[in-house]
């Protein structure tokens, strides 16, 4: 058995440990599964990097990838589909996953308002106290700014 260590924000473990255990064993089955493999396989085409930022010597926006998340495979299935791990991978399924969860988050704020007449920031709270994620782990304000970005996108994508 495989075993990799995934670092993620504190906020990002809370939730995968709730939606799927400390336990997780990857297959594809499930959409996340099906993601993690889809990156780690090898590939002959250029793989797009994600720049470091020089000052803070981070990659993607994270402030702090202080916990790990750890995915089992199996060393059959990592040969026959011919996995590549590296840093820039595990990155990218970090960056997918926080994508994937907040714009769930964002959907769900936005039915709420639609068809419940619940605040956006109700639901957001909410989110954040159904994981216990601190103010000082993901920020009710930055939750807000993400969203009025893409706000109107997702709403116009979710009413057609």
């Amino acid at each position: 058995m495989i075993k990799i260590q995934l670092q993620v924000p504190k906020y990002l473990k809370k939730i995968l440990v709730t939606k799927y255990g400390d336990n997780f064993i990857l297959k594809e089955n499930t959409l996340l599964g099906m993601a993690i493999c889809n990156v780690l396989m090898s590939k002959n085409y250029a793989v797009h990097r994600y720049r470091k930022n020089e000052k803070l010597k981070m990659l993607y926006r994270y402030k702090e990838l202080s916990e790990s998340f750890t995915i089992r495979l199996s060393v059959n299935k990592a040969i026959r589909k011919g996995f590549e791990i590296n840093d820039n991978k595990l990155h990218k399924i970090v960056r997918g996953i926080d994508k994937s969860i907040r714009e769930d988050l964002y959907k769900t704020a936005i039915n709420n308002k639609e068809f419940y007449d619940i605040e956006y920031q109700t639901t957001f709270y909410n989110f954040l106290d159904e994981y216990d994620i601190t103010e000082e782990e993901l920020s009710y304000e930055s939750l807000r700014k993400d969203f009025n970005r893409r706000k109107e996108k997702l709403t116009e994508n979710l009413f057609k």
